[in-house]
């Protein structure tokens, strides 16, 4: 019979990448600053930047969140998986 289990809560630090404030969490976190092109207009141009973590480079693009754990690790999640799983304190 299969047991139930719930996230523990754990309090993180994060910040929404947007195109004001991409330079300040590229520094906050090490990551690098690109630009992607939007595959089917490609006059359309977005912020991303390549986020150093310990499963190697990750991309967070406009509208994700940079997420430093307790242990000072960084990652990257989509806006929808970080309002599921997170609320501001």
């Amino acid at each position: 019979m299969p047991k139930r289990y719930q996230l523990i809560a754990v309090a993180v630090e994060a910040m929404k990448l947007e195109p004001e404030n991409v330079e300040r969490v590229a520094v906050w976190c090490g990551g690098v600053e690109v630009q992607e092109t939007d595959a089917l207009d490609s006059t359309k141009k977005f912020v991303a930047l390549n986020i150093p973590t310990l499963r190697g480079v990750e991309r967070a693009t406009q509208g994700w969140y940079v997420i430093r754990d307790r242990n000072g690790a960084f990652s990257t999640m989509s806006p929808e998986e970080f309002q599921n799983k997170y609320e501001q304190i």
